[in-house]
């Protein structure tokens, strides 16, 4: 409080607010942490007062950096998803900015929970296209290939032309090939079409897959009417930093999925450390420490496991409408299956029982007490005895390894991944014996739980207990577990021992696959971090005719690697919907209701009201209103050269229309520089005026003020016409530069 007190009276200038907010501090002058916090609030606001208010005193105590490191604020350098408190109904933010030149601003953000809800356009509009062409026949498919070349290099909008041929190939959908061309711009776009009439020749010929690195695809064996999809989910190791980040910007519906929504304010408290803030962009080597700490972390790598599987199931399941017939996963990834898929419709009290539960507190994650059960050690919680433990991958095959485990007690063989790739785990320096006997490559495995082994089977009713959820029974797919490698009934009781056995037992993962895959499963799509699974895969069915995708790859945007999936998709025939894609017309429209007026028509008429008698009288002799004053300007209008065909006994009102006429036919070829020289002396006005029904006598007037009159009235005119030139030409131009700024536009944007 003294220190606060101290503060304020150095700085009377900071203003009433800061007084108020030290009277609170001082009426809770009980509770430190109040006091505390208050007071590097106030250093924070005396710091940025003393850099941009002149003449206030040094306060050297104080450096910037230091202030903003530990406060709300951070530099956001690229875009991240905005999620709702565990608590929280609205997203509220602030956003400050500081100039170089000692400006400052900052605004309030809020969103409203009825506003009315927009669509974004900004799938639609993202420069990577998907361009589908399908037939029957091979030679027709060249033909395609060759009007989509013509079709690309006469495009002014690639986004239109690429809805353009989505509705085309919609006319042969269910034709039984299908090549793919992607690209980001029109020069990438033809290199990928003068590709493909090489690789879809050599496809046929050769019975194989056509595909390029910027994500092309063809191929002659489509999978999709004779073969069954399956989703699969890895373990939950493999969530990095930043992963999905662009997601629910490209699809924001996704935040209406109840859900998704639920796990995402659930992981709200560990968004930070998959999206980390900072003052300044983080360095490799900081970015390095950060996912360290992740890995470390089981707790945090399982929730986010967890969502991302949701997220991105949701995305390609409904959004794309690629449905699974079958569905497994790898390890932990049988938990994310269960809340992805919706039979866990409600997941936040699993997520609670998890983090209370010690099984990742300190049985089968740090001190591991569970093992030290089981073999008998003491139960510890010091840190520096945490190192006892160790995970291994082995290139070897799973009998060699099964050979030298019959003289190690401590060390167990816990997922076989391929014939050629396996995990062990246990007492390191066991790990390292049997790895030296073996003379094998391995590398150290990226988590430090228990897991798939006998010493974890004294968790077994905690696992059991974690996994016991209210369960949604869902007919049209099967699903699989570990457990005894076959479907599983929907039921809370089944689903909770068959997760709580796989987790207990060695996992062969060879032998998952290959059930799934006699059952009738062809395409294989990982719906989860990573692509470790679908590598394994293709090594297990190396020999066998399958497709493996994977929906999300460490390094590559989240838009460009859903494309290249849907590429192989459509390509295999697959039943989906691409248009989420394209910018389709819309065939409602909504109308602003408070625009809308109603009108009756009909009333009293106008022309009636208006023709009075006293007006009839006026108006109906037309010549009887022309003045004195019109005959001298029409008498003008003769001597000027527009007019020299005109015959001066002409009419001077068909005179006047025949001006108007040729003021609106002027050519923009006519020169628009107006000439300051006099006119030629305009000749007196004819006396007689028989026309007129007022003849106006000219020796009332100065003879020489109705010539000055008459040639002041003639350049009026003269220049008036050159005025409405220029402003033709000028216009003309203004359109022609509009139309270049229009192409130049787009030529950047197809680049």
């Amino acid at each position: 409080a003294a220190e606060i007190t101290g503060l304020v009276q150095a700085y009377p200038g900071v203003g009433s607010d800061l007084y108020c907010a030290i009277g609170s501090v001082k009426a809770n002058i009980g509770h430190t942490h109040v006091a505390s916090g208050m007071a590097s609030l106030i250093k924070t606001v005396l710091c940025l007062y003393h850099k941009y208010i002149p003449g206030t005193p040094n306060w050297s105590g104080v450096k910037t950096p230091q202030i903003w490191q530990d406060s709300p604020f951070y530099i956001p350098t690229e875009s991240r998803p905005w999620f709702l408190g565990t608590d929280g109904t609205t997203r509220v933010a602030a956003v400050n900015g500081i100039g170089c030149d000692g400006t400052y601003a900052h605004v309030i953000l809020s969103s409203e929970s009825e506003q009315q809800k927009y669509s974004s356009q900004y799938l639609e509009q993202m420069p990577f296209y998907l361009l589908p062409i399908a037939a029957d026949e091979r030679s027709v498919l060249l033909e395609d290939l060759e009007h989509l070349e013509k079709i690309i290099q006469n495009s002014s909008n690639l986004s239109t032309t690429a809805s353009h041929i989505f509705t085309i190939f919609n006319q042969h959908s269910q034709a039984k090939y299908a090549l793919v061309i992607t690209g980001r711009n029109q020069q990438e776009l033809l290199k990928e079409i003068t590709s493909a009439r090489k690789g879809v020749n050599i496809a046929f010929e050769r019975g194989t897959d056509w595909q390029t690195p910027v994500g092309s695809y063809f191929t002659a064996n489509p999978l999709g009417k004779s073969g069954a999809i399956a989703y699969v989910y890895p373990a939950a190791v493999n969530s990095y930093l930043g992963i999905g980040q662009n997601l629910l910007r490209l699809f924001p519906q996704v935040y209406d999925d109840t859900i998704f929504s639920s796990l995402a304010n659930r992981a709200t408290k560990i968004h930070q450390r998959i999206y980390p803030r900072s003052l300044n962009k983080l360095s490799t080597r900081q970015l390095e420490t950060l996912e360290k700490q992740l890995l470390d972390d089981s707790l945090t790598m399982f929730e986010v496991e967890i969502a991302y599987s949701r997220l991105i199931t949701t995305i390609i399941r409904d959004d794309f409408q690629v449905k699974p017939k079958y569905v497994f996963g790898y390890s932990l990834g049988e938990t994310s299956m269960m809340v992805a898929q919706g039979v866990w419709s409600n997941f936040e009290d699993g997520s609670n029982s998890f983090n209370s539960s010690p099984l990742f507190g300190d049985k089968l994650s740090g001190p591991k007490n569970a093992v030290r059960e089981y073999w008998g050690l003491a139960k510890t919680s010091v840190a520096s005895e945490q190192n006892f433990w160790g995970n291994y991958i082995l290139m070897a095959s799973p009998s060699q390894v099964k050979e030298y485990l019959q003289h190690e007690n401590r060390v167990y063989l816990t997922q076989i991944n391929t014939q050629e790739e396996v995990l062990i785990a246990g007492e390191i320096t066991a790990c390292q014996r049997l790895i030296n006997n073996l003379g094998c490559n391995a590398f150290p495995a990226p988590f430090d739980h228990v897991i798939h082994c006998e010493a974890m089977r004294s968790q077994y009713e905690e696992l059991v207990k974690l996994n016991t959820l209210p369960a949604q029974n869902i007919t049209d797919i099967a699903f699989y577990s570990a457990a005894e490698y076959q479907p599983i009934i929907l039921n809370d009781g089944v689903i909770a021992r068959s997760i709580a056995t796989g987790l207990s037992q060695q996992l062969d993962f060879p032998r998952l696959v290959n059930r799934v895959y006699d059952d009738g499963a062809r395409i294989f799509i990982e719906a989860g971090a990573g692509s470790i699974c679908s590598r394994w895969i293709d090594k297990i069915l190396e020999n066998k005719e399958h497709l493996t995708v994977s929906l999300n790859r460490r390094g590559m945007d989240d838009h460009t690697s859903i494309i290249k999936t849907l590429a192989k998709l459509v390509s295999h025939r697959v039943d989906l919907d691409l248009s989420p894609l394209y910018s389709l017309e819309k065939t409602e429209i909504n109308q602003n209701t408070t625009t809308l007026r109603t009108i009756t028509l009909g009333g009293k008429s106008i022309t009636a009201t208006i023709l009075s008698d006293k007006n009839r009288q006026l108006f109906q002799k037309p010549s009887e209103t022309i003045n004195h004053d019109d005959q001298f300007e029409q008498q003008a209008m003769l001597n000027l050269p527009e007019f020299k065909t005109i015959n001066s006994s002409q009419n001077p009102v068909n005179i006047h229309k025949k001006y108007l006429e040729n003021s609106k036919n002027l050519k923009s070829s006519e020169p628009t520089i107006i000439q300051n020289k006099m006119p030629p002396q305009i000749p007196h006005p004819p006396t007689d005026f028989n026309s007129f029904h007022h003849p106006v006598s000219l020796s009332d007037f100065n003879k020489s003020q109705y010539h000055q009159l008459i040639a002041n009235n003639a350049r009026i005119n003269q220049a008036h016409v050159a005025f409405l030139k220029a402003r033709q030409e000028s216009s003309k131009q203004l359109s022609e530069i509009i139309l270049l700024q229009l192409s130049a536009v787009h030529n950047l944007l197809n680049q």
